[in-house]
């Protein structure tokens, strides 16, 4: 589901769902590497996406900051969005610039 790119980037495709979460997670555990530097989570693949891929991206969030690592995420889906402003939480998302535009 997590396929890296050049930079940095890493694309995640397919549904993010929570029988999903569990395996998502460990992916992107994976990059996560201390010393890895700038790392950007870009979510345009995903479609479906339920608030277990909010949580997911929260938990990466966490090991990053712990680990040294300044991570982004770009292109999340309308759904992950909408559950963030829900919950109060749209300002934690360290937003990639192409999202910052929006």
């Amino acid at each position: 589901m997590i396929k890296a790119r050049a930079n940095g980037r890493f694309c995640l495709s397919g549904p993010f769902l929570s029988a999903d979460a569990p395996e998502v997670y460990r992916e992107g555990l994976e990059f996560l590497r201390p010393g890895a530097g700038t790392l950007t989570y870009d979510f345009s693949g995903v479609g479906e996406a339920d608030s277990s891929a909010l949580a997911t991206v929260f938990c990466w969030l966490r090991v990053a900051k712990e680990r040294g690592v300044t991570l982004h995420v770009a292109a999340l889906p309308e759904s992950m969005r909408s559950l963030a402003a829900v919950y109060g939480v749209s300002e934690l998302l360290p937003a990639d610039q192409a999202d910052q535009a929006d």
